[in-house]
């Protein structure tokens, strides 16, 4: 059901999608076939090559980029850690569910089933299992359509006092690759914005030979 200009872009620009993994690529096609008109696909001649950025831990992108959306696989990897103190955190996009329907009926009585099959034995509140089900649910049909909840403008998962991420180490897959793109690539319009130290610092380091 994907589109098929996205797999041509692919093939145009063999330097940044040849090297992406999978998992990538397959998250572009889910948000290329819901947003078609708002997907930014980065080409090869403008993208930038990241792999000299250094994160200063400043907690910055926490606090700044006001939707930090959480895919699939993080409500999946979630769910078998038991981290229910991270999914009850977590806002469901209403604007956004009505997008399920571009699947077609079976598609998304499949996905209540897979949710269901998911949280089926583990022992939690009714109240609980029915957020954690929609949220399986939801992220399965729709890219962006969940995200980490936000106190005072930042995200509930950044410490206050030493601006670093309470849930580090099973983080979203979003904050693990930030600043990249795709591979070791990023869009040259997070470098103009300059809210990242580390983007702004390698934006200033000379070219390599």
């Amino acid at each position: 059901m994907y589109h098929a200009e996205i797999e041509e872009f692919f093939r145009r620009n063999p330097g940044v999608y040849t090297e992406a993994s999978e998992d990538d690529l397959e998250q572009l096609r889910r948000i290329h076939n819901l947003y078609p008109d708002k997907v930014r696909l980065l080409a090869e001649g403008e993208a930038v090559d990241a792999s000299r950025f250094e994160c200063r831990r400043c907690g910055t992108c926490c606090s700044t980029v006001r939707f930090i959306p959480v895919c699939h696989a993080d409500a999946q990897r979630w769910v078998m850690q038991k981290r229910w103190d991270i999914l009850e955190r977590l806002v469901i996009d209403r604007a956004r569910t009505p997008l399920m329907a571009i699947w077609g009926k079976g598609a998304i009585t499949m996905a209540r089933d897979r949710a269901a099959a998911a949280t089926e034995g583990i022992d939690m509140a009714a109240p609980l299992r029915r957020l954690v089900t929609h949220i399986l649910y939801v992220t399965d049909l729709v890219e962006s359509a969940v995200y980490t909840g936000r106190e005072d403008n930042r995200c509930v998962f950044l410490s206050g006092d030493s601006h670093t991420c309470i849930i580090h180490d099973t983080k979203p897959r979003v904050c693990e690759k930030f600043p990249f793109y795709v591979g070791k690539y990023t869009d040259p319009k997070l470098l103009e914005q300059e809210f990242c130290p580390g983007l702004k610092s390698l934006k200033e380091l000379p070219s390599p030979d």
